[in-house]
């Protein structure tokens, strides 16, 4: 994320006071969220840790990546928890790998950090491999995560069961019509890439054919993929991280993303590697209910496990929620809007990683 936006929190975490969350956390859940302990502080694992290194080698996917040290830290969280922690990387050896540990059984569960390296499946591959040798993944499951990782299909899906996704085009080809039923301004960036990759010069906002077809060509030159031209939905813009299975879902503090003088305005870039400036929310009460009553459903609806982060607008005309994308591998530095979120809700980095352990532990019925 990027230290020019300054972020900010929400005051008012969900899951305590608010109505719209019904749903009571357990007495050993606040518990755990304050202090940090395991729920099941008397069964020890085999943790393996997926990730991806940052390597030029891969193009500009590995944008998604993350450091040695992110990866290092979430290795000595869990192994503070007395659990036996592997780190796998999530390479052309994987699967490989992963089986030779199961062979012999030194894996109880698979920690999925990882976004996969080839192809507009590759955030998929992990957690299929894990499904394929019958091994728990801690994430989202690949037909989820292909449902995310696809803009489109996920709007499509959205839109559905009644929830707003901003209208959008999708261009194979960089010489195909633009539909006139959709309207500028339009946001251009890539169908199947995650952390703004597309949007990395700031310049994703178009409004009229002349710089849609020209961001279109500028974009298809540097890969040849399906672009997504989606209309700007004007209005605040926040994310919310949560953690935990449907029903049981705790959910984040809002945290609003707001670009400085620096930045276009319209959008927000993705950088994992600066710190981020928190101030308090205001918002109307209302509207925050609503925000957190569709990101409850979109959860339910995408069958999103453990944790994960989705980021929307509140259109300024008419206080309306658009989802934009939703992320089912949020990052996790400290410096990620994701951890920004924990924090807010009084977590350390620590804690917020027992949390996702046991969301996943306890929905494998391994407690």
């Amino acid at each position: 994320m990027d230290s020019k936006n300054l972020i900010k929190k929400d005051d008012d975490p969900p899951g305590s006071s608010n109505a719209f969350q019904k749903e009571d956390i357990s007495v050993k859940a606040q518990e755990s969220q304050k202090t940090g302990d395991s729920f099941f502080i008397g069964k020890k694992f085999k943790i393996v840790v997926t990730f991806n290194y940052h390597n030029e080698k891969y193009g500009f996917v590995s944008a998604e990546f993350d450091t040695p040290e992110t990866i290092s830290l979430i290795k000595t969280d869990i192994e503070k928890l007395g659990h036996k922690v592997y780190l796998v990387e999530a390479d052309e050896n994987f699967y490989e790998n992963l089986k030779k540990l199961k062979e012999k059984n030194e894996v109880d569960l698979v920690f999925n950090y990882s976004v996969g390296i080839y192809g507009r499946g590759r955030e998929t591959h992990i957690p299929a491999f894990c499904e394929m040798l019958r091994i728990p993944c801690a994430s989202s499951d690949a037909i989820t995560t292909a449902f995310c990782q696809d803009k489109a299909k996920a709007n499509d899906l959205l839109n559905y069961y009644g929830i707003k996704a901003p209208n959008h085009q999708l261009f194979k080809d960089p010489e195909e019509k633009l539909n006139k039923k959709i309207n500028f301004p339009l946001i251009i960036k890539y169908v199947y890439q995650g952390s703004s990759i597309g949007l990395k010069d700031n310049k994703g906002v178009v409004n009229n054919e002349l710089e849609l077809y020209q961001r279109i060509k500028l974009l298809y030159k540097e890969s040849p993929q399906t672009i997504m031209a989606e209309e700007y939905i004007k209005g605040r813009e926040f994310t919310v991280g949560f953690y935990g299975n449907y029903p049981n879902v705790t959910f984040f503090p809002l945290v609003e993303m707001l670009p400085t003088k620096n930045q276009d305005p319209n959008i927000w870039v993705f950088n994992s590697h600066l710190q981020p400036v928190l101030n308090n929310v205001s918002i109307d009460k209302k509207i925050k209910e609503k925000i957190y009553k569709t990101i409850r459903k979109v959860v339910e609806i995408f069958e999103l496990k453990d944790w994960g982060r989705i980021d929307l607008r509140v259109r300024e005309k008419d206080s309306e929620v658009y989802i934009l994308e939703i992320n089912n591998c949020a990052h996790l530095s400290k410096t990620s809007v994701y951890f920004a979120g924990a924090k807010a809700l009084g977590l350390s980095h620590e804690q917020l990683i027992v949390n996702m352990l046991n969301s996943a532990l306890k929905r494998y019925n391994l407690t």
